[in-house]
Parts: structure tokens; sequence; C-alpha cells
């Protein structure tokens, strides 16, 4: 069987639903950590080649995601949630305006729509349980869809 990228996209959907159902708003401190360290690794790698301005750019951008990504998180919560309803206000504008209309096909956009405007309450912890059990049933649908 053929993997294709919508079966990749449904069942990483399902992950990150779960990481946001289990891990709540922490979630994002922790990829904050994960990309400060492999910046920090890749400045070591750069500065190995002696590539020194890029090593120096990666392991400053690394230790301050790492030290400040509390900061970071919330600015990206905010841009994240923004784009998202940008982009969900534009797949149902796009189904609006198609000339075949078929209701499963806002479910996506809705959802997405919905998950950006509880990114916005991110104050309350329950926007992320609530948006990681959107996320899941939005990867289920899709992962559904892939096998029909």
């Amino acid at each position: 069987m053929k993997i294709s990228s919508n079966l990749i996209t449904a069942v990483l959907t399902i992950v990150l639903g779960a990481l946001l159902i289990i891990f709540k708003g922490f979630i994002l401190n922790i990829a904050m950590t994960i990309v400060g360290v492999g910046l920090i690794v890749w400045a070591v790698i750069d500065a190995l080649d002696k590539k020194w301005t890029p090593a120096i750019i990666k392991g400053v951008a690394g230790v301050l995601l790492i030290v400040l990504g509390w900061l970071i998180t919330g600015i990206i919560l905010y841009v994240l949630a923004g784009l998202l309803l940008v982009y969900a206000v534009y797949q149902i504008y796009l189904l609006v305006t198609a000339k075949k209309k078929k209701w499963e096909l806002f479910v996506q956009p809705v959802l997405f729509a919905l998950i950006a405007i509880l990114f916005f309450l991110q104050g309350f912890g329950w926007a992320f349980v609530v948006a990681g059990i959107i996320l899941v049933i939005q990867g289920i649908l899709a992962l559904i869809a892939c096998f029909k």
C-alpha cells in the first residue's frame, strides 16, 4: 500500500490532537525547547565546519528559544490562531462559491475556525483540550476519507 500525504496528515493531526489533550498549553513550551536544542546542535555542527556566522546565529537563537520560549510561545500562538482563522475563512469562501456544494467539505474549515478561536482564548486551559478533541475528530474523519 502506498502511503499518501493525506494518510500521513491524518495520523499527524490525530497525534497533535492527542498531545494537546495530554499536555494542554505546555506542549508549546516543549516544542520550543526541542527546536532550541536542535538549533544549538546545528550551531555546533556549523562551528565544527568552521561556518562561524551561521553557528553564532543558530546558537543564539537556540538559547533564546530555550530561555524565552514561554514569551515567544504566547506570541506564536496568536500568530498561529490568526493564520488558521484566515485560512479557514478562505476555505469556507471557496466552498461557498464553488458550483458543487457538499456538506462534508465544510467540516475541516469550520473545525479550523473553531481551533483558531480557541487558541485566541489561550488563557483557558480547556481551550487546548477542546482544540485537541477537535483535531482528533478531524484526523479520524481524514483517516476515514483516505480509505474510501
